[in-house]
C-alpha cells in the first residue's frame, strides 16, 4: 500500500490575493499594481517615487525585478507638482508660492492617506498581514515611507510591524525622540550615496526611531540616483532575501493567519 501527503482539503488557499481597491479614499488613489510572476503572493512590495516623477517608472522596475512571491505596487504621490506642465508629483508641499523649497514640509495628510491604504491592504477582504508588506521608496518617496513606517508603529500598536523598509537617498523628516523599548521593529536599510550624510546624520535619525538599521554607502553621484549597477543593487536584493518568505502552495491557508503544517495522509 502507498502513502501519499496531502494538504488537508479545507485549509487548501488560493495562491493570489486580490487586486486592492480603495473605496474609503476620496479622491482614489492612483497605483499600478502587479501580482507575483509565479502565482504566489507571499510578499507585498510597495514602491514609493521620488519628487516629480509618477508611479510609472516604479512599476516597470517592479517587474524588472521579478522577485519570487511577491506582488509589487507602485504607487503615485498625491499632490502634483505645480509650475510644471509634464506629469510630476510630490508627497507634500514641496515649493512655496515663489518656486523656493519649503525648509519644513508637512508629511501629516499623505500620511493619514497611507495609513488608510495600509489598514485597507490588512483587512480580511484583501488579505495582506503587515509582516508581508515591505516598503521601498527614493528621495522624497523614502522619507515618505520611513515616517509612514514609524507612524504605523505608534498609531498600531496592536498590529503586528511592516515587515521591512529600503530607503534610498532619503533621510527622516522628523528627529525621532523614542524610547529604546518603544522603537519600530521593522528591519531597516538606508541606503546612500557618498556626499549625502557625510555627518551621519540620516543614520543617526533612523537608529532613534528603528531597532534595526543597516547602512550602505554607495559610490557619489552627480545627482540624486537610484541604484543603477549590479553592485548598487546587491546590497539590497541581499536585504530583501533575508526578510521575503517563501512558502510551499501547501503552506497557504486563506482563513487562519498562521501557515499549516498539518497534512492529511491517504491510502493509494
Amino acid at each position: 500500500m502507498n502513502l501519499h501527503l496531502h494538504p488537508p482539503t479545507a485549509s487548501r488557499s488560493a495562491a493570489t490575493k486580490p487586486a486592492p481597491s480603495f473605496p474609503q479614499l476620496s479622491p482614489a488613489p492612483v497605483f499600478d499594481y502587479h501580482p507575483s510572476a509565479d502565482g504566489i503572493d507571499s510578499n507585498l512590495l510597495i514602491f514609493f517615487h521620488g519628487l516629480g516623477d509618477t508611479q510609472i517608472p516604479f512599476s516597470q522596475l517592479a517587474r524588472k525585478l521579478k522577485l519570487p512571491q511577491t506582488a509589487c505596487m507602485s504607487i503615485r504621490a498625491f499632490e502634483r507638482v505645480p509650475f510644471l506642465e509634464e506629469e510630476a508629483y510630490q508627497w507634500w508641499e514641496s515649493f512655496d508660492i515663489t518656486g523656493s523649497p519649503v525648509s519644513h514640509p508637512n508629511p501629516s495628510s499623505t500620511l493619514i492617506k497611507l495609513i488608510g491604504m495600509l489598514d485597507r491592504l490588512t483587512t480580511e477582504e484583501i488579505g495582506w498581514k503587515p509582516e508581508d508588506i515591505h516598503l521601498f521608496g527614493f528621495a522624497q518617496g523614502a522619507s515618505c515611507l520611513s515616517e509612514l513606517a514609524l507612524l504605523w508603529t505608534r498609531s498600531r500598536s496592536t498590529a503586528a510591524p511592516l515587515a521591512s523598509i529600503v530607503s534610498v537617498s532619503g533621510p527622516l523628516l522628523s528627529l525621532p525622540t523614542i524610547p529604546t523599548s518603544s522603537r519600530s521593529p521593522t528591519p531597516v536599510l538606508l541606503w546612500t550615496r557618498r556626499g549625502e550624510d557625510d555627518t551621519g546624520k540620516w543614520r543617526a535619525g533612523f537608529e532613534r526611531g528603528f531597532q534595526s538599521v543597516q547602512h550602505f554607502l554607495a559610490p557619489r553621484a552627480s545627482q540624486e540616483q537610484m541604484p543603477m549597477t549590479p553592485q548598487e543593487w546587491q546590497p539590497i536584493l541581499e536585504f530583501w532575501s533575508k526578510l521575503l518568505k517563501s512558502r510551499h502552495p501547501w503552506e497557504l491557508n486563506d482563513r487562519n493567519t498562521e501557515e499549516s503544517s498539518t497534512y492529511e495522509v491517504r491510502a493509494g
